[in-house]
């Protein structure tokens, strides 16, 4: 998997991630295989910036931000369901 493929940011999607999820490395296998240009942004190493994370919770709503087990979702819409 590369770091960054050769191709300048406005012409390729910016992933955003930890390279070690899961999620992550199935994501950047599938465009690599596909020869799809993305540059990956790493958050351990390079962060972000605040205003992007408010941006994006402006535009989606700060619970689609946050990577949440399926179990969780799971059991919390169960007990939804009970009610």
């Amino acid at each position: 998997m590369s770091q960054n493929r050769s191709v300048s940011k406005s012409t390729a999607a910016t992933i955003y991630g930890i390279k070690n999820c899961d999620t992550i490395k199935k994501a950047r296998d599938r465009l690599d295989g596909h020869g799809v240009a993305y540059v990956f942004h790493d958050y351990k190493i390079a962060g972000i910036e605040r205003s992007a994370l408010q941006s994006w919770a402006h535009r989606v709503g700060w619970e689609a931000l946050l990577k949440r087990s399926r179990r969780v979702r799971k059991n919390c819409c169960a007990s939804r369901l009970r009610r």
